[in-house]
């Protein structure tokens, strides 16, 4: 399978997947971290599972890095999530994805693992204009208003905002370890090192009091209300983590990570086509000046993509 077309169909099912993991936060599980957990709890036992067919022992060098790299995944999906849940989906999203690029090549950078061409400087500074326009969407306030009462800007996006990079932060990282952790060992064993690993880090969220009355609250909440949207959600979630990785190895991570820009415009489409006929769901404030703002915004993050991709 052609690696970047691998890329673009796990972001296409990301895509879905981030709406869906807005309405089930919105409506369902109301508890980042207890979603989190869920998850990555679903891919720890789908590892142990697969485990005895398709495991083998790395070395304890690749076995570190697994577990260090497995610690970076359940973090920033926690962050992901609650940035998701108390702010703006598209605007989560693409501030995520649009970051996500420009660390993972400042990682690379930093370890001597890529090497920066004239063109990815130049996608780097598009890619960062789109992420500024697109967290500055607020469209019951006037540019001016912003620049001049800057304290008036509601304190939750502030803090999705904060969460939304640090996140990012945490994503690039998983990307470039991932990526050269598969140098060293098979693609499925791999897999299943990190997701048991992942297991393991939020098993231990259990100890922490406060996390684990929120987390158990969950449960009850899946097991009384329907939950087969849950699992197809978290369905395409793992087959799209499965085609992201097969990319990661075949190609390169600053390629791949920047190739997430396919799903801004699916996840635009469906955020307007969910909020014209079924708002409540959502809960998005959309009005054609949002909008607006948010195709300038893509226009200039798909600029910097193509740059990072073609040229």
């Amino acid at each position: 399978m052609n690696w970047q077309l691998a890329a673009i169909g796990a972001y296409l099912l990301l895509g879905i997947t981030n709406i869906g993991d807005k309405i089930i936060l919105d409506k369902i599980v109301k508890s980042s971290r207890g979603y989190a957990f869920l998850i990555s709890l679903s891919l720890g036992l789908v590892g142990i599972m697969l485990a005895p067919f398709l495991l083998s022992w790395p070395g304890w060098m690749l076995f570190w890095g697994n577990l260090g790299v497995s610690l970076l995944f359940p973090l920033a999906l926690i962050l992901f999530y609650y940035a998701l849940k108390i702010g703006d989906s598209s605007r989560t999203v693409v501030i995520n994805g649009g970051m996500v690029p420009i660390f993972t090549l400042l990682i690379s950078l930093a370890l001597g693992l890529e090497t920066l061409y004239s063109a990815q400087w130049l996608a780097m500074i598009s890619l960062i204009i789109g992420v500024i326009i697109m967290s500055w969407v607020q469209p019951e306030r006037r540019f001016i208003h912003r620049i001049l009462n800057l304290n008036t800007y509601h304190p939750l996006s502030a803090v999705a905002l904060i969460s939304s990079f640090t996140a990012a932060f945490f994503f690039a990282l998983n990307i470039v370890g991932i990526k050269y952790l598969f140098i060293g060992q098979d693609f499925a064993s791999a897999l299943i090192w990190q997701a048991m690993g992942s297991l393991v880090v939020v098993l231990a969220l259990l100890i922490h009091s406060p996390s684990r009355r929120e987390i158990l609250k969950v449960f009850p909440r899946i097991w009384h209300i329907q939950g087969f949207g849950l699992l197809l959600n978290q369905s395409f979630g793992a087959i799209a983590i499965v085609l992201r990785n097969y990319a990661l190895m075949a190609g390169s991570a600053i390629v791949v990570s920047a190739l997430q820009g396919v799903q801004y415009i699916f996840i635009l489409i469906l955020t307007v086509l969910i909020s014209s006929f079924q708002p409540q769901l959502l809960q998005e404030r959309i009005s054609q000046r949002t909008i607006y703002q948010k195709l300038i915004a893509i226009t200039f993050i798909g600029i910097g993509l193509f740059l990072f991709n073609w040229l």
